[in-house]
């Protein structure tokens, strides 16, 4: 229910990097050395104007929507999934047989070549017309995922893994709205709920692999009497499992994204009340070792802010936050510090790009974190969907793009030494590739970027220690011990 629904009934997936041969000559890789840019993706023909950015692939190369069109010769306005793409704009998606003609898109797999959202259908049959899930593909186009068994007859899906095998959202089953994982091999499976509470639940995102799926569920965490929503994950060996809820106010949380391997978790949660009694919503981010931690709001704000999306990587949150002016789009930085990412694009060199724009929110990004997406209003006050990269100020050393230079790096190095690259680019090897034999020139560009990170423009490159070098010796000893030692002739 976009234009009056509440920002937290919309998700994103949040999904790592693939970098086989295959999904490069499908997908393409996203340019790195870039200056910063912002760009409005308009909207499908015919219809309204109107258009909402909610997800993007891992290389910021595709984004996943919906947007107000006429489709299939229908006279009326309707919503219509659509993917962008760099190079073709965008597609309307068309929608499921049967059923109005209408149908939104909420998440991108990360390679790009999956996108899930639900479209009216005749899932009910002739006289019965309802939502339900799909998953379209270039391939095979918009394939409905069926429902839970008993209950209402609809769907929704919300998350997908970075294959597209995997899908996650809610169902109506026998018992209520309840989470809902499917996967190619064995269809749509319900994921309960947690203890208390009416029986309720919904599934927003999924890790990579398809394995760990967060959302939220009725439950009885808060005070007697009280039934509220909690944050959860669910894993297929530990279940359901509540995360609680930030200090302060009512018990309420809700998960919203989940990073690549599936151990940051953001989402919003209560943690006060105003002058007026009021809830104060905050963006929280949750690890295992850490628990929930609130990220604050903008100076001058309402201290309301919502975590909706997170980069792959895990080092990028991207959402909502207010100031002075109203609601912001923001992005908390790999320290958690809190920026208005149109002032960063302003710092960047392009406030004549964005003036006029209003960008109220983001809701997810790219791998590294660079490429962000989500909506806003245009200058012409439309409601329109946008796509920015923050400038790359790609590290060298970081071989395998994962946004820093480490361990793993000097692994992929080590296994490779000697190697010709020049016709065979060894597998996992993403940024800065090779010419020629990998030698001490691809050693050095590690050893001397040691423990430095990925950083959009927004933040610095932060400058490796001594001891964070000594540690490499220390590793490069190691292997040593373990014959994997580089030839007497370069080393």
């Amino acid at each position: 229910m976009h234009g009056g629904i509440s920002i937290l009934e919309l998700t994103t997936p949040r999904q790592p990097l693939t970098a086989s041969a295959s999904l490069i000559a499908l997908v393409g890789m996203a340019p790195v050395g870039l200056a910063a840019t912002f760009q409005g993706l308009g909207d499908l023909p015919g219809g309204g104007t109107q258009s909402i950015a909610l997800g993007v692939s891992d290389d910021g190369m595709r984004v996943s929507g919906w947007s107000l069109s006429t489709h299939s010769n229908q006279s009326r306005r309707s919503e219509e999934a659509f993917l962008w793409t760099r190079s073709g704009g965008l597609i309307g998606l068309g929608d499921l047989p049967g059923g109005k003609i209408e149908s939104q898109a909420y998440a991108i797999s990360a390679n790009g070549l999956a996108v899930v959202g639900h479209s009216n259908s005749d899932l009910g049959g002739a006289n019965y017309r309802s939502d339900e899930a799909f998953v379209w593909t270039p391939d095979d186009g918009m394939v409905g995922l069926g429902d839970l068994p008993g209950g209402a007859i609809a769907s929704y899906a919300r998350g997908v893994s970075a294959d597209g095998s995997t899908a996650v959202g809610w169902s109506r089953s026998s018992q209520g709205d309840e989470a809902f994982r499917w996967r190619r091999s064995e269809g749509m499976v319900g994921l309960g709920d947690l203890p208390g509470g009416a029986y309720r639940s919904m599934a927003r995102d999924v890790s990579a692999n398809g394995e760990v799926v967060v959302g939220f569920s009725r439950s009885g965490f808060g005070e007697a009497g009280v039934d509220g929503n909690e944050a959860f994950v669910w894993t297929a060996l530990d279940g359901m499992q509540g995360l609680g809820d930030l200090p302060g106010g009512p018990k309420a949380s809700t998960a919203i994204a989940v990073s690549a391997d599936g151990t940051v978790v953001v989402g919003s949660s209560v943690s006060g009340l105003d002058d007026e009694s009021l809830v104060i919503r905050e963006g929280f981010v949750w690890t295992d070792e850490s628990g929930m931690r609130g990220l604050g709001d903008l100076p001058g704000g309402n201290n309301t802010s919502e975590a909706l999306g997170v980069s792959g990587n895990g080092s990028v949150i991207v959402g909502v936050g207010s100031d002075a002016n109203g609601l912001q789009a923001v992005l908390w930085d790999s320290a958690r510090t809190i920026r208005p990412i149109k002032q960063i694009l302003i710092d960047a060199g392009l406030e004549e790009a964005v003036d006029g724009w209003n960008l109220i929110t983001a809701w997810d990004a790219s791998y590294d974190g660079n490429t962000i997406v989500g909506y806003g209003s245009n200058p012409s006050g439309v409601t329109e969907a946008w796509v920015a990269t923050l400038g790359d100020d790609e590290v060298p050393g970081d071989y395998n793009a994962s946004g820093f230079v480490d361990q793993n790096d000097l692994d992929l190095v080590l296994q490779n030494w000697g190697q010709d690259s020049t016709n065979d680019v060894p597998a996992g090897w993403a940024n800065d590739l090779p010419v020629g034999m990998i030698d001490q020139d691809e050693l050095d560009g590690v050893l001397q970027n040691w423990g430095s990170t990925f950083v959009p423009n927004f933040r610095g490159t932060s400058v490796p220690e001594s001891s964070a070098l000594v540690l490499v010796a220390v590793a490069l000893l190691h292997r040593r011990a373990r014959g994997c030692t580089p030839s007497p002739r370069t080393a």
